[in-house]
Order: structure tokens, then C-alpha cells, then sequence
């Protein structure tokens, strides 16, 4: 047999393990179907959003997440941030948030949308405050509904 391997890598498991893994040793891949098994058990679209704030974080690197919905008159309202159990709507961040994402996500986009956020806007959104988080990535998802 012609193999660099001293171990033919189909008899040997070690050998079959992707190399990108997370620091506990689990690949990606193995947390993103993880990831969409308690996704596919949650009950209801409350589980369904907090697993999409708090779990993705083992497949995506992210700090801070926020799960925002369009209301009925097309503003966008947060509904979840992650590591939190519950939302406060008066909070500085949720509002921030809220408004920043008015600002920028366009009500006919379909697509991701990836962009920094200069100090002035976030100044701005922020009634003068400023806030840490520079970057920001949307992700529209459909309602089945």
C-alpha cells in the first residue's frame, strides 16, 4: 500500500477526525449538528430564539447576540440578547440596538447583511453614548407563519 499514513486513515477513527475543532476539542461541525438537533426538540419559536442567541456561539464567534423582529409597522424590536434571561426594553443596549438596526437594515432586504459602524453613528443611535461593539452582521430569517 502507497500511503504516508502508518496507520490507513479508514482504520483508524483518530484518523477520520476533522482538524478544525473548537478549544474543547469538538469540531464545528459537530457542535453545528448539535446545534440544529435541539433546534429541530425546541417546542415553541421562544426556545427556538433563545438557542439562536446563546447556542450559535459554538459555531459562530460572536460577543454579543440580539435577536430582533419586525413589527407590524416595520420597525424592528429586540426580542432576545444572548446571556440574558430576559429583555428590558428600556435598557441603553437593547435600545441602541433597536435603533441602529432601524437605521441601517433596509425593510426589502432579503439577504445577509455585514457592516461597521462609525463612531458618529453609533453616537448617534445611541443618543451620545458609546458603545464597544463596532461590527454588526444581520441575518433575515423567514417566518413560516
Amino acid at each position: 500500500m502507497n500511503s504516508p499514513y502508518s496507520v490507513h486513515p479508514a482504520s483508524s477513527p483518530e484518523a477520520l477526525r476533522p482538524a478544525a475543532t473548537t478549544g474543547r476539542g469538538v469540531s464545528r461541525l459537530e457542535h453545528l449538528l448539535g446545534f440544529e438537533a435541539m433546534v429541530r426538540e425546541a417546542t415553541d419559536a421562544d426556545q427556538v430564539i433563545l438557542h439562536a442567541v446563546n447556542d450559535a456561539r459554538n459555531v459562530v464567534d460572536y460577543l454579543q447576540a440580539c435577536f430582533l423582529r419586525r413589527t407590524r409597522t416595520g420597525k424592528f424590536r429586540c426580542e432576545a440578547v444572548s446571556s440574558l434571561a430576559g429583555v428590558d426594553r428600556n435598557a441603553p443596549f437593547v435600545r441602541w440596538v433597536e435603533r441602529l438596526a432601524n437605521m441601517r437594515f433596509q425593510s426589502g432586504s432579503a439577504g445577509p447583511q455585514n457592516f461597521s459602524v462609525s463612531l458618529e453613528e453609533a453616537g448617534a443611535a445611541a443618543g451620545g453614548a458609546v458603545y464597544p461593539f463596532r461590527h454588526f452582521a444581520g441575518l433575515p430569517l423567514a417566518d413560516r407563519s
